[in-house]
């Protein structure tokens, strides 16, 4: 018997030595060898046991290391090899009684109670693993895996300095420890201590490679650091580790539309949907790109199941009651901004579409106050600028133009730090007007005309600069039956671009251009408007984009005949309309957020468009806004005579509404109930201190559309 028994024990011993070796076969045919002389050896059970764990066949090793307690059930190693099974196994009730019952043998199981404390934290018991880890440390001495341990508990009862500590111990003790420094870094990321927190995840990721969320903490503090190209290069290879990592592909769309790229934005949060088709913060996040790209149906159902998926998840109502508002449906955005803040009254977004509500409803005072609730300073720099884009409306509105003036100056400060802002070239839109201006000087365009038929259905085209009133002309427009506005973006653009292809470049090839050159360019805009909508046979086609004024001469040759609608308003409210404009970015918009800015791209505008009324025979309608705002009866009658329309009853319906004051969907008229409200005549008086430094430099244009800069603005028309 002691010879078998001698035996046996060496067996096991030769086994565990392979095992440990890595030598997975010939160990368990040793233990299979042991259990075939000795069914009941608990040593042998216990070892098969942890080995079928090692190799994925949980439910084997369950039903052995539990033989093995049946046999020897004063063992703690067995109950603790037991937990980890359980843990594996997702049982964690179960696998934590197992633990305590290991250390109810053995309370001087250092591994043991660092294991239970890693399930206690991973289960939201932070508290209790705390106590957990500091045991094991005790008898231990330490650890880099202890701690690691107490560092993340530490973390998770936001103990910020102490975890950052225990991050930098574990890392004392083993410098390649990655996923210390990955821990350190998400603890001086919550500190808000970018630099170093950058320095850990990079750490990390030299450290193993292959460490995913490495590369999403690090991107996440480049977006933090105003580095989004660099965030993007980190997310990217954050999904070529884990395609399917939810959390990192939220954080990617949430870049990528803050970056304008909205098509991969949306990419990316429907792949997110694929995969968690019950995440309300995904539909929300992809409304929000829907909405931005025009796509209000959509939108309108991503935010919709948001809320059926979260009906206490508040983002959404405050979005909807955003789409609304662009839309004009303020029954409905009333509905669902109060419905959003029954939920929670302190939601920042909602307090300021609720604002929005009141701006629209005429209660100045009350948009003022529930824009004035909260701190600006502690805002999110996005929220905080059109926070104060409203409190400038409102303010001026409420005859506070000192107030007005300062609220748009920071909101134009902050929308200069946004990304998208960063990206863009404020040369190229002057540069082009330049060049364009100085090949017309000394032309003589009318020798180029090409002979050819006349075009049929040309545009009729809505030029002036932006905040001129060409929206409120496009707005009211498109109210006849027979009116078909071109959305936006600009169908013209796609013609300049291919244009700037010639031989001759743009716009020198205005020059030489032939018939059969002029018609495909003609294909190209048509097929850019086809793109965008469907034109109804025998509709006036309106194309109401006011960048298109400094192409007046592609226009020109494209539809020698086309119409023009040239909007004129005091060029000191222009300056200031478009000063105070919340604009989405772009290489027009990004001018207004200075009033330097402003008023120079307005003077290389005006000065182009004076050449081309000079020197090209245009069938050019002249409007003046401040005409319109006053009888603007008249001035629809010269303008339906113009386009060749007469009042139907669309129109005629809408402009007694207009009399009455109507909902305007147009986003540039959404504080107005009416586009041609009288308080938007020459409201750059209330404000002349900050003009008088450009009085001298747009005198030349008030002279020319016949206005001044006196205190009476003349009542003639030009």
């Amino acid at each position: 018997m002691a010879q078998d028994l001698a035996y046996i024990t060496s067996l096991l011993e030769d086994s565990l030595r392979r095992h440990r070796e890595g030598k997975l076969d010939q160990a368990r045919e040793g233990y299979l060898q042991v259990l075939q002389d000795m069914p009941d050896n608990p040593v042998a059970l216990n070892l098969l046991g942890t080995l079928d764990a090692q190799t994925g066949h949980l439910d084997d090793a369950e039903r052995l290391i539990r033989r093995a307690i049946v046999h020897s059930p004063k063992e703690p190693a067995y109950y603790s090899n037991l937990a980890n099974v359980l843990q594996e196994k997702a049982r964690y009730g179960d696998a934590i009684q197992a633990y305590r019952h290991a250390l109810k043998l053995d309370p001087k199981l250092a591994d043991a109670l660092n294991n239970l404390g890693v399930l206690l934290l991973e289960t939201d018991h932070a508290a209790e693993a705390l106590s957990c880890f500091r045991e094991s440390l005790a008898i231990s001495g330490g650890t880099p895996d202890i701690h690691n341990n107490l560092g993340r508990a530490l973390n998770n009862l936001g103990k910020l300095d102490e975890a950052a500590e225990e991050f930098r111990r574990a890392i004392g003790l083993n410098p390649d420890f990655a996923q210390a420094h990955l821990n350190l870094g998400y603890v001086l990321r919550a500190q808000r201590k970018f630099t170093y927190a950058a320095a850990s995840f990079q750490n990390a990721i030299d450290r193993a490679a292959e460490l995913q969320r490495a590369y999403h903490g690090l991107g996440t503090v480049y977006m933090a650091q105003n580095a989004p190209e660099q965030a993007v290069e980190c997310f990217e290879k954050a999904l070529e580790l884990a395609p399917e990592d939810f959390e990192t592909l939220l954080d990617h769309g949430i870049l990528l539309h803050s970056l304008g790229r909205l098509h991969q934005s949306v990419a990316v949060y429907k792949k997110a949907i694929r995969l968690q088709p019950d995440s309300a913060p995904a539909f929300n996040n992809l409304g929000a790109v829907l909405l931005e790209r025009g796509n209000l149906k959509a939108a309108e159902s991503a935010f919709r199941q948001a809320i059926m998926i979260d009906p206490g998840f508040v983002d959404p109502y405050a979005q909807l009651g955003a789409m609304f508002d662009e839309q004009g449906r303020l029954e409905e955005m009333q509905a669902v901004v109060e419905g959003g803040l029954t939920i929670d009254q302190e939601h920042k977004q909602l307090n300021f579409e609720a604002a929005r509500l009141a701006l629209r409803k005429g209660e100045m005072q009350k948009a003022i106050a529930l824009l004035s609730r909260f701190d600006l300073a502690s805002l999110d720099s996005r929220l905080a600028q059109q926070y104060r884009y409203e409190l400038g409306r409102a303010c001026d509105r409420a005859g506070d133009p000192g107030m007005a003036y300062l609220h748009a100056s920071e909101a134009n400060r902050l929308a200069a730090m946004n990304w998208r802002t960063h990206k863009i070239d404020l040369q190229s839109i002057p540069q082009s007007i330049i060049r364009i201006q100085e090949f017309f000087e000394g032309q003589q365009p009318t020798s180029w005309q090409t002979e050819e038929e006349p075009v049929a259905d040309s545009p009729v085209f809505l030029l002036g600069f932006p905040g001129s009133g060409v929206d409120a002309i496009a707005e009211l427009l498109r109210h006849h039956r027979q009116v078909q506005l071109v959305p936006g973006p600009s169908a013209l653009a796609a013609a300049v671009s291919v244009a700037g292809n010639d031989r001759a470049g743009y716009p020198e090839c205005l020059k030489s251009i032939d018939a059969a050159r002029l018609s495909a360019l003609r294909e190209v805009y048509f097929a850019q408007v086809d793109r965008m909508m469907e034109r109804n046979p025998g509709s006036l086609l309106l194309d109401n984009q006011s960048i298109n004024t400094p192409h007046t001469g592609l226009i020109w040759r494209l539809f020698p005949d086309a119409r023009l609608i040239f909007m004129v308003r005091h060029p000191c409210d222009v300056i200031l309309g478009n000063f105070m404009q919340n604009y989405s970015m772009n290489d027009t918009n990004a001018h207004f957020l200075t009033l330097e800015g402003t008023v120079s791209l307005y003077e290389k505008t005006m000065r182009l468009w004076q050449q081309y009324a000079s020197q090209l025979p245009m069938a050019v309608q002249t409007l003046r806004y401040e005409d319109l705002c006053g009888d603007f009866e008249p001035q629809i009658d010269r303008l339906l005579r113009f386009t060749g329309l007469t009042r139907d009853a669309s129109l005629g319906d809408f402009l007694n509404r207009l009399r009455e004051g109507v909902e305007v969907t147009a986003s540039s008229f959404r504080l107005q109930s009416n586009p041609f409200d009288p308080h938007s005549r020459y409201r750059w008086r209330a404000y002349a201190d900050q003009l008088r430094p450009f009085f001298e430099r747009l005198r030349p244009f008030t002279e020319h559309f016949s206005y001044d800069l006196d205190s009476e603005a003349k009542a003639d028309t030009p």
